[in-house]
């Protein structure tokens, strides 16, 4: 009997969640993983591959306990990710929430004139080029249109969310603002249960979850050249030591 411990960190991308979404597939398929705790320090991500390692989350927290951890960030699309959890605990000096969502497209058109260069455009399509960068023009009608697809997969977050923490519609108006909480204003909030350290999380886990066993680290494999780099790396450390 074990419990897996699963570190997240970084941001999330789609290579980054095919690879969690193998390792806790993994530890729900594994008989030998009774629980799981998710250390998570991430600011986010983009939309699609946060909701992927949601519902893995969620899925494994169906058959095992999962108890997930909040240290240093834990914001938007990791958010996302920890509420799939059973219970949230957040570090005193943590950061939380930021349940929104954003898109940045830079225009250079100005830039690209100031230097005497001019593009064309050649599309097929009323709002091919909407998110163009070589565009100056924009349409009212296609910036609605994009307006709405974005409020669509907002009201995904937010309602995973208020689903899971079991949060009324009222007040996940006030904290689906894209704010960023500290833990004690978090807690206020019921966006986590507790403020602890990693002892705090284990030591509860196996209380409540009645699970005993040794904890195992898993995380991502790195690969064959990233492992040699590694290596040479290390003895050239330990010979001018």
């Amino acid at each position: 009997m074990a419990i897996a411990r699963i570190r997240i960190t970084g941001n999330i991308n789609r290579s980054m969640a095919g690879v969690y979404q193998n390792i806790i597939d993994h530890v729900r398929s594994s008989r030998k993983f009774k629980a799981a705790i998710l250390e998570i320090s991430s600011g986010g991500g983009d939309a699609t591959s946060s909701q992927i390692l949601f519902e893995s989350v969620r899925s494994l927290n169906r058959d095992k306990p999962v108890y997930a951890l909040i240290s240093g960030v834990g914001a938007s699309g990791a958010y996302w990710v920890a509420s799939a959890s059973k219970k949230i605990y957040a570090m005193s000096t943590s950061l939380v929430g930021s349940i929104g969502i954003i898109s940045l497209n830079p225009n250079i058109t100005g830039l690209l004139e100031k230097l005497g260069i001019e593009m064309n455009v050649y599309k097929i399509g009323k709002y091919k080029d909407l998110l163009s960068p070589f565009s100056a023009e924009t349409s009212e009608e296609g910036l609605k249109n994009f307006r709405e697809s974005l409020n669509d997969v907002f009201s995904v977050f937010r309602d995973n969310v208020a689903q899971q923490r079991k949060i009324s519609e009222e007040e996940m108006e006030i904290i689906a603002t894209g704010e960023v909480f500290s833990s004690k204003k978090a807690l206020s909030l019921r966006l986590i249960d507790k403020i602890g350290s990693y002892q705090d999380v284990l030591d509860d886990l196996k209380e409540n979850e009645k699970v005993q066993g040794a904890v195992r680290l898993i995380q991502p494999r790195r690969n064959f050249i990233s492992r040699i780099v590694g290596g040479l790396v290390y003895e050239f450390l330990s010979q001018i030591q």
